[in-house]
């Protein structure tokens, strides 16, 4: 054997034997490839099972976006469809869509998905015909591993629950499912950490769940965000366990309220707010809101016109008219990209039995 022959094998051995060198090469490839080197040996898999090398990998990868989760209303039949959509190597490129949330045979379209947040999902099975057969769970879309919950305590005049799920994985491998139930002017937040096992209870004072959008939670800075239909946020500070107001974004006075209002939600440790600047407009304005949540610049300005021409869409049933834009595009998610610049995605309604899905890619200069 040849001393370059041994000078590669003593490399190889080195690298397989040294569990810091292979963390170092494993953090800097993507979530896909990490789980098939699982298969490679009982070591390696234990090594990638591991929680600390699980919270090195998302402190390192915290900020990088590989695919959505995109909810699909077949009208032929009228079911509901998840797929996962990856975001490829090329900003904004979409990836075929893939089913990703297993259905049920027996309840097609049963399974809702309650709360999504950093690559996990807060699912509810519903089976009509057996409400004992009804499942609160956790889904992993990448590893397909999930773990029931059993449901919060039930409450004799509470309406309207709500359910947020919280999850950091750059801080912790656990999540923490909310469940908020209005109780009038008062509600119960219940919280399940997956540590504990147990749903703990506390209360506060409450915003009118009549006009905020609470089944649409955002988690940032250790807080779920809600927006209301005439565009007042809030907060739930999940360590006082209280409601905050924020500042409303600088809309219009003629803004039109929800069907104005596109999107709310957060990417790359901002909060966003989107919406028509004004009723029959063809113009979105992105908002940001400031890091210390004390108001909201204009990050963004967008012509609907613009994107419409991108994708085209000659058979529309719907006739293309400035009163009828809010009606054709669905804002899905935001996603800031490292090299300035953002991609929106979008569903625009279709002829077929599927909408289609769309990536924009919008650069300021």
């Amino acid at each position: 054997m040849s001393s370059s022959d041994q000078t590669q094998i003593s490399s190889a051995d080195l690298v397989g034997v040294n569990e810091g060198l292979i963390s170092e090469i494993l953090f800097r490839l993507p979530p896909k490839s990490v789980g098939r080197f699982k298969l490679v040996s009982k070591r390696w898999s234990s090594l990638i099972s591991d929680r600390s090398f699980l919270c090195g990998y998302n402190q390192r990868n915290s900020n990088t976006i590989s695919g959505l989760i995109i909810g699909y209303s077949v009208r032929k039949p009228s079911t509901l469809t998840y797929t996962c959509v990856s975001l490829g190597e090329n900003e904004g490129s979409l990836s075929v869509p893939t089913k990703c949330i297993p259905s049920d045979p027996q309840a097609p379209g049963c399974i809702k998905v309650l709360s999504s947040c950093n690559g996990l999902l807060l699912c509810f099975s519903r089976h009509n015909m057996d409400p004992a057969a009804c499942k609160l769970y956790v889904f992993n879309p990448t590893t397909h591993q999930f773990s029931t919950l059993p449901f919060p305590p039930a409450q004799d005049k509470c309406c309207h629950p709500s359910f947020s799920l919280v999850y950091d994985p750059s801080k912790s491998p656990s999540y923490l499912v909310v469940c908020v139930q209005f109780l009038e002017q008062i509600c119960n937040i219940l919280t399940y950490s997956s540590e504990v096992g147990v749903w703990e209870t506390s209360r506060s004072q409450a915003p009118d769940p009549v006009y905020m959008r609470f089944h649409q939670g955002v988690f940032l800075n250790g807080a779920i965000h809600w927006v209301s239909y005439n565009g007042y946020p809030c907060l739930l500070d999940l360590d006082q366990k209280c409601f905050k107001m924020l500042p409303r974004p600088p809309l219009p006075k003629d803004w039109a309220g929800c069907c104005s209002f596109k999107y709310f939600g957060e990417s790359q440790g901002s909060l966003y707010f989107i919406a028509f600047d004004r009723p029959r407009s063809s113009k979105f304005i992105v908002y940001e809101m400031e890091k210390d949540c004390s108001g909201w610049f204009v990050k963004y300005s967008l012509e609907i016109d613009a994107i419409l021409a991108a994708f085209p869409i000659d058979d529309h049933p719907v006739l293309i008219t400035p009163n009828k834009l809010h009606l054709l595009i669905s804002m899905l998610s935001l996603v800031e990209v490292k090299n300035g610049g953002l991609n929106l995605v979008m569903q625009i309604p279709g002829c077929s039995s599927m909408d289609l899905t769309v990536v924009y890619q919008y650069n300021a200069w």
